[in-house]
């Protein structure tokens, strides 16, 4: 015999719910096999305890004690929603409020950051040598705009330092 077949069929059969034939198949499987009997008696006595179940009523005071009881907790539970949803307008105020400046905070801290970047500084020079280039260039006009006795006059080291000065980039620095 197949238990396990059974098995499934068994609550089925122990409550009324099955065809015919497959009543008569647990029956007879049951006849013979003692493990399937016990469980089919215990679904049997499970079923008589429910439908006793069904006959037990409360006595008249219980049932208005339990309705007084369910009553007082259904309105105590409606008017503490209510005092739940009604909250103070000064409540109400201080919540926009906060929410108004933390979102300003985050404005400025946005503007502070993006805002804040300044383009990149260019070098400048350092004044001993912007007063030595200037000086450099004075040489040089007064060389180029000297007689030709007075060139003579020039030794060659300033010849030497205005060429340098010349070929020298003085872009690099800002005067």
């Amino acid at each position: 015999m197949d238990c396990r077949k059974v098995r499934e069929l068994i609550p089925l059969v122990s409550g009324g719910d099955s065809e015919t034939a497959d009543v008569e198949f647990v029956k007879n499987h049951i006849a013979s096999c003692s493990t399937c009997n016990k469980l089919y008696q215990k679904y049997i006595a499970d079923r008589q305890a429910l439908n006793s179940l069904n006959s037990f009523t409360l006595s008249d005071s219980i049932e208005e004690r339990l309705k007084a009881i369910s009553n007082s907790v259904i309105a105590n539970r409606t008017t503490s929603e209510r005092k739940k949803k009604v909250t103070p307008f000064a409540v109400r105020i201080v919540r926009v409020l906060t929410g108004t400046a933390l979102i300003l905070i985050a404005l400025l801290a946005l503007v502070f950051y993006l805002g804040g970047q300044k383009p990149p500084k260019q070098e400048k020079a350092p004044e001993g040598i912007v007063e030595r280039i200037e000086y450099n260039r004075m040489i040089k006009r007064a060389i180029e705009n000297a007689t030709l006795d007075e060139k003579e006059k020039v030794t060659p080291a300033e010849r030497e330092k205005c060429r340098v000065l010349d070929s020298a980039d003085t872009s690099s620095f800002d005067f």
